[in-house]
């Protein structure tokens, strides 16, 4: 059993390692009305969520390229990651 939970960590830290820290980082826009991931459109030069539309309530977070692709194939199969971004502002205060 002692095993067992030492492969299981491992594992867990591993995938972090690769996610979290040995990737590029990059920014991405969240939306704080739906906490949906949102995009800028240098066409109208505007930040706009694909729910709300275009509206400047947005946060720009930086995190892992390897996690934002995540995000993003976790979207191509109809699950919708939703991103907090309000309670880690109030800490912050």
């Amino acid at each position: 059993m002692e095993r067992d939970c030492l492969i299981a960590h491992g594992a867990s830290a591993s995938l972090k390692d690769r996610l979290l820290e040995a990737s590029d980082p990059t920014y991405i826009y969240v939306c704080k009305k739906c906490n949906a991931l949102a995009y800028f459109d240098f066409k109208r030069n505007v930040t706009t969520c694909h729910f709300c539309g275009p509206h400047n309530d947005m946060a720009k977070v930086k995190t892992a390229y390897a996690f934002k692709l995540l995000l993003q194939e976790l979207m191509s199969m109809c699950i919708m990651p939703r991103i907090i971004v309000e309670e880690v502002f109030k800490k912050w205060k």
